[in-house]
């Protein structure tokens, strides 16, 4: 079992009453706060690495039920070293909360995107648009923030033109990578599962405990990838031999991080 040492400074350390004011709290509170997401890091960020950690899982963390942006600001101001790493969708995302999260350590951005076309994450019932992808791409840019986006190609209204629609609008998208995924998994007693019947691509009665995938019936794997790679864009498909790369570099050199940022292009 691990265990956290504090010090007995701690308690009336400059930096922790500075937190408590910027946080308006009692810097006993303040205290309760940093040894709960200590204690929570122990297991779950052992090395300090936060890379995939969002910033409402970080307040939770510290068992803090304010703003999560509060909590990174209070970061900021005590200067600590923390890098973190978050998934994030490209909607609602102001210049403002991207600087923000940048001083407070962020380094890395993955974006749920899905698509590059407009008409496809329509069906797919995403809540933005192509043009909140390029603004939420240009702020983590503009921030020095590493980003990617993944993609599901050959989703439910992902026809072959909607498909291309998103390989060429791929050419606007600066220094990151695409992580493209096919088809969507089928879950039980769900709208895509209904679709998903009325096509005849599962049977009514299918249970789904082994994996089906709905792949558009235009889907063609191989043009999709030689037209992705065309335009010279960083496109990493599942079995491309760049993903080794990272292993390469994770295993053999001690890189730490998700490390896709060694694959972007510009």
């Amino acid at each position: 079992m691990a265990w956290l040492q504090v010090h007995q400074t701690l308690k009336d350390h400059r930096k922790l009453f500075d937190a408590a004011d910027e946080l308006e709290i009692t810097p006993p509170h303040m205290m309760g706060l940093l040894v709960s997401f200590w204690l929570w890091a122990l297991d779950n960020a052992p090395k300090g690495d936060l890379a995939g950690i969002t910033p409402r899982m970080i307040a939770r963390a510290a068992q803090w039920d304010g703003e999560p942006e509060k909590l990174a600001e209070t970061l900021i101001r005590r200067r600590t070293d923390i890098r973190w790493g978050a998934y994030f969708s490209p909607r609602g995302i102001d210049a403002e909360q991207m600087r923000l999260f940048r001083a407070s350590g962020l380094t890395h951005i993955e974006f749920g995107t899905e698509s590059f076309c407009d008409r496809t994450l329509e069906a797919y019932g995403k809540h933005f648009t192509f043009g909140d992808v390029v603004r939420a791409s240009r702020l983590a840019l503009d921030e020095g923030v590493y980003y990617a986006h993944f993609l599901i190609l050959g989703g439910y209204g992902d026809t072959r033109e909607n498909v291309r629609e998103t390989i060429e609008n791929s050419r606007r998208m600066e220094y990151t990578v695409m992580f493209p995924y096919a088809g969507m998994r089928i879950y039980p007693h769900t709208r895509l599962a209904e679709l998903a019947a009325k096509e005849g691509a599962i049977g009514r009665d299918d249970d789904l405990m082994a994996p089906s995938y709905y792949i558009s019936r235009d889907f063609d794997l191989e043009e999709v990838r030689r037209a992705a790679l065309a335009t010279g864009k960083a496109w990493v498909f599942p079995d491309d031999p760049q993903s080794a790369l990272v292993d390469t570099l994770r295993l053999k050199r001690n890189k730490k991080g998700p490390l896709w940022e060694y694959l972007r292009k510009p």
